[in-house]
């Protein structure tokens, strides 16, 4: 879900060749990396941690266990580089957006304003 919403976003700040559309797509890449790493490292890991009997744990439980804690440090840092690439990618475009909405709002109102006559 959270890898749609992120791709939604990257496609509603086009163009993907600006600086806040590229962290978006870099956050969207890094998360399905993530996503993958997840599920062929560590869910195969934990489900053998999970099953393990704790009165008669099998031979190398302790090593797994540590092998665990690294990985998950690999994956808590990938999941802080997308978070910080996806806040980089949105707070960008919205200073772009905002400094166009204020340059449209500066031309309208001097457009608007009344002429005097000297």
């Amino acid at each position: 879900l959270a890898l749609a919403l992120i791709l939604g976003v990257a496609f509603e700040h086009r163009p993907m060749t600006t600086a806040p559309g590229l962290f978006i797509l870099l956050a969207a890449v890094i998360l399905a990396i993530t996503i993958l790493f997840t599920i062929t490292m560590l869910v195969p890991l934990n489900n053998r941690i999970a099953k393990m009997d704790p009165g008669n744990p099998y031979d190398c439980w302790l090593q797994d266990r540590c092998r665990w804690d690294k990985l998950h440090h690999v994956r808590v840092i990938l999941l802080i580089m997308t978070f910080l690439l996806l806040l980089t990618g949105l707070f960008a475009t919205a200073g772009v957006s905002h400094n166009l909405t204020d340059a449209r709002t500066e031309a309208v109102s001097v457009e608007s304003s009344p002429r005097s006559c000297s």
